[in-house]
């Protein structure tokens, strides 16, 4: 994506947490609705579930995936996205975000997100079913 048009201090936050989530952006971004929750479930190891879940509150409050290191991810996100799924510690340690996991569970949240002409309705140019 072309970055000429940001300040050198943009570009240097841009794909990446600049500091740790407050906690009302962990509920506003990270919080997992029943679809996400569903389609979380739906993967079939608890690394791919904690990232899938991981990266979809990125790209929600970040607008973008994560740009250099998918594991740059706060401690603090990973627990509550963790907790939402029912991994205890032991899951959790065990689910810790590797690349290849996220890497995997990158198809799924872009596949969700489904461009729609502008029309009559009012509605926006995209959503998320």
């Amino acid at each position: 994506m072309p970055v000429e048009y940001l300040s050198v201090e943009q570009e240097a936050r841009y794909g990446r947490f600049a500091t740790e989530p407050s906690p009302g952006e962990l509920e506003q971004f990270f919080r997992l609705d029943a679809r996400a929750l569903e389609l979380a479930r739906a993967k079939h190891r608890s690394a791919t579930r904690l990232g899938w879940a991981v990266q979809w509150g990125t790209v929600r409050m970040l607008g973008t995936f994560l740009t250099e290191d998918p594991t740059a991810v706060p401690a603090s996100v990973v627990r509550f996205v963790a907790e939402q799924l029912g991994l205890d510690d032991d899951h959790r340690e065990g689910a810790r975000l590797r690349p290849s996991a996220l890497v995997r569970a990158d198809v799924a949240p872009r596949a969700r997100i489904v461009t729609r002409p502008r029309g009559g309705d009012g509605g926006g140019s995209r959503s998320t079913p």
